[in-house]
């Protein structure tokens, strides 16, 4: 099963709208398939939701320790509408 990150949040006026189109793409993401994780970011300070609660995210090595298992990333879906996403940023 795959790893993928749902980036999501941003800058831009567009953020919570970013927030629902991530909450989607989680919700129907085929579970046999992917271990989908909600990677959000705000004021260039990036976390991911583990279990409903936001943990800091490494988002240099693009990973993160959950239960002393390191988690890593290499496929991405991109919530993000607006900056940094839409103008090339990220």
């Amino acid at each position: 099963m795959k790893n993928i990150a749902i980036i999501t949040g941003g800058d831009s006026k567009e953020y919570s709208i970013s927030l629902k189109s991530a909450e989607t793409v989680y919700k129907h993401l085929d579970r046999t398939k992917y271990n989908p994780f909600i990677i959000e970011i705000k004021n260039n300070n990036w976390r991911i939701k583990i279990k409903s609660r936001f943990q800091n995210f490494d988002q240099i090595n693009f990973c993160t320790e959950i239960e002393n298992i390191l988690v890593q990333f290499k496929d991405v879906f991109m919530s993000i509408h607006g900056p940094p996403a839409e103008n090339g940023e990220l």
